[in-house]
């Protein structure tokens, strides 16, 4: 196979703005100034409801979240945002990893928007970034759902090299496509879909971009507030056996919802908005 064909950021752009014209409920898109830069977010929902801030994993943006969980608006208001540094229409300069940067550009998010006491939702890297924000103001938040999380624990050592790290290795340097397709089903990433184009053109400018640290799963033991960690059996970033070494805060419940891998599919998503919408109010 041939390498993968880069394609212009207003293609992309274009890709996000598809995504925002298929939602099939109303909304409306805000950009909040930041210390970091702008920072792009759908809310939708009533007014009502209380807030629940959305994080989307590494290779998605606002309106995919928001549309993969829109069954929790019957209970929440969602502000879904999207990520400064990703393929989406925040900044595209990307925060820190190494130091507080993510709690505190989180904090000033709610700060302006005048959000209280919501429930942080975090998917995949985003669920690092929830960490990072509970630990950073941990008042500001009500409860925690870390979804499929990076940066807990490393993975088991062999199926990382060989699944992930090698294949990421090989497409950095040489730019091939069938690495790039053995590190997307490693992770459980459709290959061929409708959304193939932008999430692949995400991959692709995350691994050139995009310094994924791995924070210390110790650090969660600092938050007092109730915190879920929702997994899936086969995700390679976060084995089964590993998970189960490790000693979270006493305010954490790990959970296994699905044997699948670390991109939620159509039954893990439905069994994770199910568990999110009955532990509310615990």
């Amino acid at each position: 196979m041939g390498k993968p064909k880069n394609i212009s950021k207003e293609t992309v752009i274009h890709l996000y703005y598809q995504q925002l014209d298929a939602l099939p409920f109303s909304y409306t898109m805000q950009t909040i100034e930041t210390s970091f830069g702008d920072t792009n977010m759908l809310v939708a929902g009533e007014a009502k409801h209380p807030a629940l801030l959305l994080l989307h994993h590494q290779y998605s943006c606002a309106p995919i979240a928001i549309k993969e969980h829109q069954s929790l608006l019957n209970c929440f208001k969602i502000y879904a945002i999207d990520i400064p540094g990703f393929l989406n229409l925040s900044s595209p300069t990307a925060i820190p990893t190494n130091t507080n940067a993510y709690g505190q550009w989180l904090y000033e998010l709610g700060a302006r928007m005048q959000i209280q006491q919501a429930t942080l939702v975090g998917i995949g890297y985003g669920a690092y970034i929830a960490c990072k924000a509970m630990l950073y103001h941990n008042n500001r938040f009500k409860r925690g759902y870390l979804i499929h999380p990076i940066g807990l624990v490393g993975g088991n050592f062999w199926p990382s090299l060989f699944q992930l790290y090698l294949p990421l290795f090989l497409f950095k340097r040489m730019r091939c496509q069938w690495a790039l397709n053995i590190y997307l089903k490693a992770i459980g990433m459709p290959i061929y879909s409708k959304l193939a184009t932008y999430t692949q053109q995400a991959v692709i400018h995350t691994i050139k971009n995009m310094s994924l640290a791995v924070a210390s799963c110790s650090t969660l033991q600092k938050t007092n507030k109730p915190l879920h960690i929702l997994l899936a059996e086969q995700d390679v970033y976060l084995g089964k056996d590993l998970i189960q070494k490790h000693r979270f805060s006493n305010m954490a419940e790990a959970v296994y919802l699905s044997k699948g891998k670390h991109i939620a599919d159509q039954k893990a998503l439905a069994a994770i908005n199910d568990y999110i919408i009955k532990t509310k109010t615990l």
